[in-house]
């Protein structure tokens, strides 16, 4: 057999060059030749991510736990590393826009809360920031959902937002809070765009609420 790419005779039934791998003039192959692929790497980003994330989180959380620390400042730290990797993660992901927008405002309200903890004698999250949050987040939701074409995964997100706007009504009433108006106002708020997004979703467009409920879960 020869070669033509080294200019070589092989003896033998070889079917291949030794030397570059490629098929010999003259053989009838019979099986295809099957190339060396390189192995993947399966260290990612988000790999490494949860490793560092984890290891800070442990000694973050003993730390805390050993000195005599009166505030569970640990608990921010781990809820700030948790919401930059679901930040990295929903903004490279395949998801809709509609999911990526309902996951920010559940972990921007998860992370208002545990920054609180850091001065718990301003209960700042709990009395402003989270309702802003949530009715922000909600409008966003509703501008969109009338907006696009496909309104369903907007409709169906903006229930799980306006469910989301009794949290700081339980909140207060747990924690018996001072500053009412801006979680009655929330409350009230969410009341209205669940009242949207359902008759919004019920009589338009065929009943798309429905449908988009059948398709997430399959139903």
């Amino acid at each position: 057999m020869y070669c033509k790419h080294c200019n070589v005779e092989i003896e033998g039934n070889a079917r291949v060059c030794p030397l570059c791998h490629k098929p010999l003039d003259g053989e009838d192959l019979v099986f295809p030749i099957i190339k060396k692929t390189k192995r993947k790497n399966n260290v990612t980003f988000a790999l490494v991510y949860i490793i560092i994330a984890l290891t800070a989180s442990v000694v973050c959380l003993a730390v805390n736990l050993l000195l005599p620390h009166k505030l569970l400042w640990s608990l921010t730290v781990i809820a700030l590393l948790a919401y930059f990797f679901i930040v990295f993660q929903t903004v490279f992901s395949k998801r809709n826009a509609a999911v990526k927008i309902f996951l920010q405002i559940l972990f921007l309200v998860l992370v208002a809360y545990s920054l609180e903890k850091l001065s718990p004698d301003v209960q700042w999250a709990a009395n402003y920031a989270v309702p802003i949050i949530i009715l922000l987040g909600g409008l966003l939701l509703m501008i969109l959902a009338l907006a696009v074409k496909k309104a369903a995964p907007f409709i169906l997100n903006l229930i799980f937002v306006a469910i989301l706007g009794l949290v700081p009504l339980i909140y207060n009433l747990i924690v018996k809070t001072h500053v009412w108006i801006p979680t009655i106002v929330c409350a009230c708020g969410s009341g209205a765009m669940f009242l949207f997004a359902v008759l919004y979703g019920a009589f338009s467009e065929k009943g798309i609420l429905k449908e988009e409920i059948k398709r997430k879960f399959h139903l």
